[in-house]
Parts: structure tokens; sequence; C-alpha cells
């Protein structure tokens, strides 16, 4: 398939997300692979029918959204497999989604933390077994590629670890709080290219052996600093799932840092370049609030735009 001309109409924003949708449907129908290079800026302009800024604004829109990649002097290449191609509908709902994942991520870390730092060192030392029952599957799971399983193992290791509270009341709250970040994870996994899929569930596991470590030596600071970490590297799964700094460029000069969690204390943390929660949070916001609020991000809707479509689609039922 080739990619076709676009009508000019409307706006230029209105034209670049014509360009991103005919974009998307040029990849999906021609199959292109994770790495695949797109065409240059000038030949899509050409194919189009528009001029290079459209498509500059229609290639950002798809940056952001995590399905393509600029390599400087190299070009522009697929990131996502074409069968997980979200439509651009799809990506301000998932803007939003990431959004609502780390403040529940954040409260789940906020309460798991807190319980075990405060738990009793005897019932933290007589989980070790459960706790090592848990990291064997999640483990084998890995290993197998069955990321369902590994959740589930996932969520029963936080369950235990939970546990050594003593307060049935606020191990059930971290039950549900891990249910429902495991729907949204569930929901977002599939952005990822197949190889970062994995890499996320091996630095989940790394995490968890890691605690459990510190769990079995009976030293509660350190697995408590390592509990925060595993939590703190969710801001880095969600910076690879979106574009963030094509999200910063497009939004605002508002930075999207890395905090080095190298050292921390007695060298427990070993953990780097995990991405700054409030940084990734702001640049969700501000894209989130686009949608809502103000004219889009370049190329793709706001959510004014899908209110007009939505009512002159109800006018002609």
């Amino acid at each position: 398939m080739i990619i076709m001309p676009i009508k000019r109409v409307g706006s230029p924003k209105a034209r670049g997300r014509l360009v991103a949708e005919e974009l998307l449907s040029f990849i999906c129908s021609s199959k292109y692979s994770v790495g695949q290079r797109l065409p240059p800026e000038r030949e899509i302009a050409r194919l189009t029918g528009t001029s290079r800024s459209c498509v500059r604004e229609a290639l950002s829109s798809l940056q952001i959204i995590g399905v393509i990649e600029t390599r400087p002097g190299e070009g522009t290449f697929l990131r996502m497999d074409w069968q997980h191609l979200p439509s651009l509908e799809e990506a301000a709902h998932d803007l939003e989604l990431a959004l609502e994942a780390i403040q529940l991520w954040e409260a789940r870390e906020s309460l798991e933390v807190e319980l075990l730092k405060t738990s009793n060192l005897a019932m933290v030392v007589a989980r070790k077994k459960p706790l090592g029952n848990c990291v064997d599957r999640m483990r084998d799971a890995v290993e197998k590629g069955d990321f369902r399983l590994f959740n589930a193992y996932h969520r029963d290791f936080h369950a235990e670890l939970a546990s050594t509270c003593g307060r049935p009341e606020l191990v059930r709250a971290v039950a549900v709080l891990a249910k429902l970040t495991e729907k949204y994870v569930s929901a977002l996994l599939p952005r990822l290219p197949k190889e970062a899929q994995s890499a996320h569930f091996a630095d989940s596991l790394r995490d968890h052996t890691r605690i459990l470590e510190f769990v079995g030596r009976g030293d509660i600071d350190g697995a408590t600093e390592s509990l925060a970490l595993h939590f703190a590297a969710f801001p880095t799964y969600l910076s690879h799932t979106f574009s963030l700094g094509a999200l910063v460029d497009a939004v605002g000069p508002q930075a999207c840092n890395d905090d080095s969690l190298q050292g921390g204390t007695n060298g427990k943390a070993e953990h780097s370049e995990r991405t700054s929660s409030s940084a990734v949070q702001s640049s969700l916001k501000r894209g989130a609030s686009r949608f809502r609020d103000g004219p889009g991000l370049p190329g793709l809707p706001c959510s004014d735009d899908l209110r007009r479509n939505e009512k002159a689609t109800d006018s002609t039922v």
C-alpha cells in the first residue's frame, strides 16, 4: 500500500492529524516491523500533498504516543508492533490512563513503604519462605514469558510483605490497590516493544529478589529502601511507554529529568537512571490537559474536537 494524498481541509493542525492517521494506516497495511525506517519527511509531504510542517506535526504526535522514534541523522523508525498501534483517540485516552496509573502507584508506594518500615522484625523474617516461593514462581513466569502469571505472583508477594504489619484492614487496602494497578499496567503494556516488555519484568524480578535478600538478613531498612526503589521504577516504565521527551517538546519546557538513584545507604541501592515520578507526572498532566482543555497536541484531537465529533455523529443517527 502507498501513502495517499490528504484533503486540504481545516487548519494545519487538522491536516496534521489527517497525515498522522494516514501514516498509521500505511504502517498497518504495510505490516511494518519494529525498527523499520519510515519514508523521509520530504517524501511523505509529496505523497500526502501537504507541507513539511504538517508532516512534522504528524510525526511529532506519533512520537509522543510511542509509535515511532527519531534518530538524528538516521531518520524515523517504527518503535511499536504494527499490530498494537493505537488510534489517535486511543492515544489521548492512554495519556489520561497513564496519569491515573502513576497517581495510583504513588498511593501504593506511600502505604506499602510505610507499612514495611513499621513492621515487626520477627514477622518480617517469618515471611521469608512464602516470599521466596513468590520470587521463585515469578522467575519461572519470566522464563516462560507468561506475564499474566507473573502479575499474579507479583501481587502475592506484595500481599505477603504487607501482612507483616499485622493490620488486616491495611493489608486489604494494599490488595485492592495492587489489583487496580495491575489493570493499568496490563492496559499500557502492549504499547512497549516485546523486548522492552521482557526487560520490564526482568527488572521487576530483580527488585523483588533484592527485597527478599534483605528480608532474609532481617534488615528492614534495606528491604524498605529496596521496596521504595522498586516503586521508583514505574515512572521509567511510563517514560519508555510514551516518548516523554517529545511530549515535553510539544507541551512546554517542563523538564523530564532522570534522578540518579545510585549508591543509597551502605551501597544497598544500585538502581540508576530511573526517571523522576514528579517529572513524568508533570509531563503527563500537561499533555492530558491539552486533550481536555486546550488546542491539542500537534496533530492530535483535544477534548473539544472529540465532543464536536460525538455531537455530529449523534445528530446524524
